[in-house]
């Protein structure tokens, strides 16, 4: 058998005294903080080495080529499982250590693994209580916010609330005060009355008589003769009555609503409330075809009469008016369907409709002209 080299490699000596604790993440950890980089790579290249000299399998298979020290020793660790699995750990050489310094003690590097947890904790722990502060300062601020808006409603809800009690009491005051005037009217029996002198006429004496202490002053005006050469004038039912000073009202008139089929009394005509439009800005066309378009969205139309000028009258002496072509209509619809005569949804586009307002007729102003 052949004699074995020896290698100094303080990590491969410490590797292989380990050999049962290469799975272990603890041992991992604690030997990449135990050893320098710099010793990491030496150990590797050897590693590629021997690998190379034994002729096995391609090395990127079993590399992940990290770039932090702890992947580097993840590294050297697969070659060197690896060539234990295949049972080569008898070719390798003989790994040894001129520094046993540079050998960890298991105490010592299973303390330093807690002093990492412990500082891996604090740094956790610290950044969980930084980002929970900040949470807490900001849901802080929202809450004033909303607070502060609470409180600005809840002002005006008491200035609100206060105007309207202000409201309630003088109107109590108000109507309790209506309500004392109307249960103590004053009467006019009970005004006091006291003497005074008052002109009649201007050629008569003064004469006493008795006036009211109210607030009211009487007037005593002379009356006109009344020229009786001026024709009487016949009042109209709208003019106001002199003698009364009240205006006439009219008759009042009820429709009647109720259906009986039975009954022998029936209406003479059908009533119909109507509705009058001018329908105006359409191109030259005769009257039923605005009635067509406006039966085809179901308004109800009763009339529809064509409006032209006296210029565009027909010359003959008899003129048939209604079948003439215009450019503005006069329709009358049913009441219930003016809303749709209204609606532009409706109406073609550009095509405008008004109300039809009829002319006011003056009253006739009748005299009896009998001078003599």
């Amino acid at each position: 058998m052949a004699a074995r080299k020896v290698v100094v490699s303080e990590i491969l000596y410490f590797l292989t005294n380990n050999i049962n604790l290469l799975e272990n993440e603890v041992f991992i950890c604690n030997t990449a903080d135990f050893y320098t980089n710099d010793d990491i790579v030496d150990a590797s290249k050897i590693l590629k080495s021997e690998f190379v000299n034994l002729k096995c399998e391609k090395i990127e298979k079993l590399l992940t080529n990290g770039t932090q020290k702890k992947d580097k020793l993840v590294d050297c660790i697969e070659l060197f499982k690896n060539m234990v699995a295949a049972n080569m750990l008898d070719k390798l050489p003989l790994f040894v250590s001129s520094n046993m310094y540079k050998i960890p003690n298991f105490e010592k590097c299973f303390q330093i693994n807690f002093e990492i947890l412990k500082n891996e904790v604090r740094d956790m722990l610290n950044k969980q209580h930084v980002t929970i502060s900040a949470f807490i300062e900001k849901c802080s601020e929202e809450f004033a916010a909303l607070k502060g808006k609470t409180n600005y409603v809840e002002c005006n809800l008491k200035g609100i609330k206060n105007r309207n009690d202000c409201n309630n009491e003088n109107l109590k005051l108000n109507t309790a005060a209506n309500n004392d005037l109307m249960q103590k009217p004053i009467l006019w029996s009970d005004a006091v009355k006291i003497p005074a002198e008052v002109n009649v006429l201007p050629l008569t004496d003064k004469i006493p008589v008795e006036v009211d202490a109210s607030p009211f002053t009487v007037v005593n005006r002379p009356r006109k003769n009344q020229n009786k050469n001026i024709p009487e004038m016949k009042s109209d039912e709208n003019i106001v009555n002199t003698e009364t000073g009240k205006k006439k009202k009219g008759v009042k008139k009820i429709i009647g609503n109720k259906d009986s089929e039975d009954c022998k009394l029936k209406a003479n005509k059908i009533l119909i409330k109507k509705s009058f439009f001018s329908v105006s800005n359409v191109m030259k066309c005769h009257r039923d075809d605005v009635g067509e378009y406006l039966k085809s969205n179901d308004i109800n139309v009763l009339s529809c009469y064509p409006v032209l000028k006296r210029s565009e009258m027909a010359n003959d002496s008899t003129p048939d008016i209604e079948n003439e072509h215009s450019t503005m209509f006069r329709v009358c619809v049913e009441s219930c369907d003016s809303n749709k005569m209204k609606n532009p949804d409706i109406i073609l586009k550009h095509i405008i409709v008004r109300d039809w307002h009829f002319k006011e007729k003056k009253p006739a102003n009748n005299f009896d002209n009998n001078h003599g």
